[in-house]
């Protein structure tokens, strides 16, 4: 599938965008297993939805302030 997506000449190698780790992606069976980082896992996740908020709520203050 990754093959699909790629951009560019006929090469099959892999789109550089493959090799992000994205926060979506499930966790692998070895994190499955390991509730330290599972707990890591949320926690990131948690940090990334706080500065979404935290960037949300400057949008909304600076439309209010116009």
């Amino acid at each position: 599938m990754m093959t699909d997506l790629a951009m560019g000449g006929g090469d099959t190698a892999a789109p550089e965008w493959a090799n992000l780790n994205f926060l979506e992606r499930l966790p692998t069976s070895s994190t499955l297993s390991d509730p330290k980082a599972q707990l890591m896992d949320e926690i990131n996740k948690l940090r990334q939805e706080k500065s979404d908020f935290a960037s949300e709520l400057e949008k909304a203050q600076s439309l209010l302030k116009l």
